[in-house]
């Protein structure tokens, strides 16, 4: 949890930038059998400023290519992939995606700020795919060029489309990015939705609470007790719930009524197994 909430802050979307700037993106190689692999690798930056990619060539295909006869392959520079202006838009998407959660309108707003990262990170995901998708043809269209007129002056060359394409490789810069893009607006709509998506369990009640027995039904079937006389304080028969009076005494304890009591007291009561005797 706390590495997927890292990938939709703002270090996310540095991450993704520096892996866009700074790892190939696209690469043209070809391998010689016994010498080596000749390659140029293009990186953000280099697509970004259009400067031209160090050139990797074998000494031995370096001098080799010295000997034949009118060739000046050591000298051109490489192919032009003509995408510094996608580059640079793509670069300040990324850019902005780092910057979103310090703008004032979505500093306060989590679930704002989450939709606008997941369209940063969507948008800068497009722009990805496009300058691949567009440098790759530029490549692709000087390549056949160049074969083409070195087909007519000196070597023979049949299928040239198949030759440029294989010369030409999407590298991990460009695969990282997309990934990266892709898992922080997956993440970020995930968190807008997550309690839709999962939803909480119910809080349940201290360990040892009893149950309202207002609301439980008696163990033998029979009907339910009242809610409301559950909550009435029972009764002390000792009369130790007696109310006290205002002083803080317990109140007066009234006597209670007895069988005959409205009988005066000076008249005594006949015995209970004899009758009354007549005169």
């Amino acid at each position: 949890m706390k590495a997927s909430s890292r990938l939709v802050s703002p270090a996310g979307f540095a991450l993704v930038l520096l892996l866009f700037l700074f790892l190939p993106f696209l690469s043209v190689s070809c391998e010689v059998p016994g010498m080596g692999s000749i390659g140029a690798d293009y990186t953000g930056v280099g697509l970004a400023t259009g400067a031209d990619p160090a050139v990797d060539i074998p000494q031995d295909l370096q001098d080799m290519a010295n000997e034949l006869p009118g060739s000046s392959t050591s000298s051109e520079p490489p192919p032009d992939p003509g995408v510094q202006v996608l580059a640079i838009i793509t670069g300040v998407v990324m850019l902005a995606g780092v910057a979103l959660p310090f703008v004032p309108l979505f500093r306060r707003r989590m679930r704002e700020r989450l939709f606008g990262t997941a369209a940063v990170a969507f948008v800068a995901g497009v722009l990805v795919v496009v300058t691949q998708v567009v440098a790759q043809s530029n490549l692709t269209s000087q390549l056949k060029n160049d074969a083409q007129g070195l087909s007519q002056d000196q070597v023979s060359m049949p299928d040239l489309n198949s030759v440029a394409d294989q010369l030409i490789h999407t590298e991990v810069g460009f695969w990282l990015s997309l990934v990266g893009l892709a898992l922080i607006a997956l993440l970020s709509v995930g968190f807008v939705f997550k309690d839709k998506l999962v939803p909480k369990p119910a809080l349940a009640g201290p360990p040892g609470a009893a149950a309202d027995p207002g609301t439980a039904p008696p163990p033998d079937g029979g009907p339910p007790p009242d809610p409301a006389a559950a909550h009435l304080p029972a009764a002390d028969p000792a009369g130790a719930g007696a109310p006290e009076s205002a002083g803080g005494a317990p109140a007066a304890e009234q006597p209670s009524e007895q069988p005959g009591a409205g009988r005066s007291a000076s008249t005594p009561e006949p015995p209970a197994g004899d009758p009354p005797q007549q005169s």
